[in-house]
């Protein structure tokens, strides 16, 4: 795979969405479409990782409940459809990728324990 060149590992496993993360792995999103694991076990800063994952949750999570603010708002009606499609899509992106942070968060944190 030319990911393994580009990231330098091998080996390089590609599972469906169903397949089980390998026990000492962290987890990032990647958008809304794909998660990379990677076995970090003994190779990374667990506390520096839960920051930067913290932030991200919270910046994505304000992200989020702004354009959930604008949504409920009466004025939601009067906006283009064009433009409400994409903010409701944008939305449900935002949503996937919260809760892929939060199981990043839960992995990091269990590779601590």
């Amino acid at each position: 795979l030319a990911v393994a060149t580009l990231v330098k590992a091998d080996p390089v496993t590609v599972a469906g969405p169903q397949a089980q993360a390998p026990a000492g792995s962290g987890m990032r999103p990647v958008g809304d479409v794909a998660e990379v694991h990677m076995v970090l076990d003994g190779l990374v800063d667990v506390a520096g990782e839960t920051g930067k994952l913290d932030k991200t949750l919270e910046a994505k999570a304000a992200e989020l409940a702004k354009l959930d603010d604008t949504m409920a708002a009466p004025s939601w009606a009067k906006v283009p459809e064009a433009v409400r499609e994409q903010t409701v899509a944008k939305a449900e992106a935002l949503r996937v990728e919260v809760e892929a942070t939060k199981e990043a968060l839960a992995a990091f944190r269990a590779l601590a324990h």
